[in-house]
């Protein structure tokens, strides 16, 4: 897909955008001023370990995340929380 089209798709759909140069694009960081950031995350990303119980590490994570976000622990305890939750899973 051309650099034009990919341009008009992702300012159109917002979907994710497959050209690199286009995270770069005034007119496109003026749309979605994140677009810098996104980059660079996604420059730093990696993937993820494989684990053999995933759903058990995925609901353990979302549970303790979520409580952290919305309040009901610190994020201090839900860290420590999910640790605990994890070594249990994966070790």
């Amino acid at each position: 897909m051309s650099l034009d089209v990919q341009r008009e798709y992702g300012k159109e759909q917002s979907f994710p955008l497959s050209r690199s140069a286009l995270y770069d694009d005034a007119e496109m960081i003026k749309k979605y001023p994140y677009l810098p950031t996104l980059k660079a995350g996604m420059g730093a990303a990696r993937p993820r370990p494989v684990v053999v119980r995933y759903n058990e590490v995925t609901a353990a994570i979302q549970d303790h995340v979520t409580a952290a976000i919305t309040g009901r622990k610190s994020v201090d305890q839900a860290a420590s929380d999910l640790q605990g939750a994890l070594s249990g899973l994966t070790g």
